[in-house]
């Protein structure tokens, strides 16, 4: 079939650019990318450190399609939002340096809250293709990496974390102008700052809880607590990581799977027990979670790698 020559020239500059996108991760250390929602995401690698953080991401956006997307309502050039970005970079750069002695969350804040909700803006009214999203998204997720590894405290970066500042989840709801929640990121300590594991675009994970089984091994459960029955679906997610090393690794999950069967008048919601990991169906009556009689429970078995939810 013959193909006409502006498709050819449009599939050939597609490839280079994977090529040149490819060639860039490779130097920094990294893999390529892992797929979750069918979109690009985290990488699952060991996060590079640069010493130099301005050249890191200059580097990233004149040697891949990855760029900074900001929404501009003033239409000015240069966008005054991206120059915001960049002076964060600088600062964060500064305090890796030592130049500066106090992390800059203020000015990190306010470039996460621009970038988040250009990001939501994007999926959600559509302001581009999809190509905006998967390449301004890279851009975002190489520079949560830098922003969580920098991290002298979890709580800086999340609303919902462990009290032992182990452990968090980033939604970006703290950065957000509009308090929108959009990406739903694990932060978890390494060395002196944090790495960070996608969980999923909206948010859909709201409690984490640190675990550990007979034989000392340590996991981080995330689950929705406030899920409850909506229409014919039991929208229910969790995962289980488990610590290997000096990271934390995803061992199991349960994801929109209905595990009993109940009735569509009694408003359900779920109860969980952190001494038991069971999960079990309540009705709710004022503050109160009832059990509903007869219906099973959701249970964690930790078993290091063989690790499973099953129904009882």
């Amino acid at each position: 079939m013959k193909i006409e020559s502006w498709a050819l020239k449009k599939l050939c500059n597609y490839w280079a650019v994977w090529v040149v996108a490819i060639l860039f991760v490779a130097c920094n250390g990294n893999e390529g990318k892992s797929d979750k929602d069918d979109r690009t995401t985290l990488e699952e690698t060991v996060v590079v450190s640069p010493s130099n953080l301005e050249a890191y991401f200059d580097s990233l956006v004149r040697n891949t399609p990855a760029f900074i997307y900001v929404r501009n309502s003033s239409n000015t050039l240069p966008n005054p939002d991206s120059l915001k970005v960049w002076e964060s970079i600088k600062a964060l750069d500064n305090y890796q340096s030592h130049r500066i002695k106090t992390y800059p969350l203020d000015i990190v804040g306010k470039a996460l809250g621009s970038l988040i909700f250009s990001q939501w803006h994007n999926d959600t009214h559509g302001d581009g293709e999809d190509e905006v999203m998967e390449w301004s998204e890279q851009f975002f997720f190489r520079y949560l990496e830098q922003v969580a590894r920098l991290c002298p405290h979890v709580d800086y970066l999340t609303s919902i974390h462990t009290g032992n500042d182990m452990a968090g989840i980033f939604t970006g709801n703290k950065f957000s102008s509009v308090h929108q929640s959009y990406y739903c990121i694990l932060l978890y300590r390494y060395g002196s700052g944090y790495r960070t594991k996608f969980l999923q675009h909206y948010v859909g994970y709201d409690k984490i809880w640190e675990l550990s089984d007979s034989v000392g091994r340590h996991y981080l459960l995330c689950y929705n607590g406030q899920s409850d029955v909506q229409y014919n679906d039991f929208l229910f997610k969790a995962i289980l990581f488990m610590k290997e090393g000096d990271d934390y690794n995803e061992v199991c999950a349960w994801k929109d799977k209905e595990f009993d069967e109940y009735s569509n008048d009694i408003e359900c919601c779920l109860d969980y027990n952190p001494r038991t990991l069971t999960w079990t169906k309540c009705r709710r009556e004022g503050d109160k979670r009832i059990p509903i009689p007869g219906l099973k429970r959701l249970h964690l078995l930790l078993d290091g790698r063989r690790s499973s939810f099953v129904v009882e």
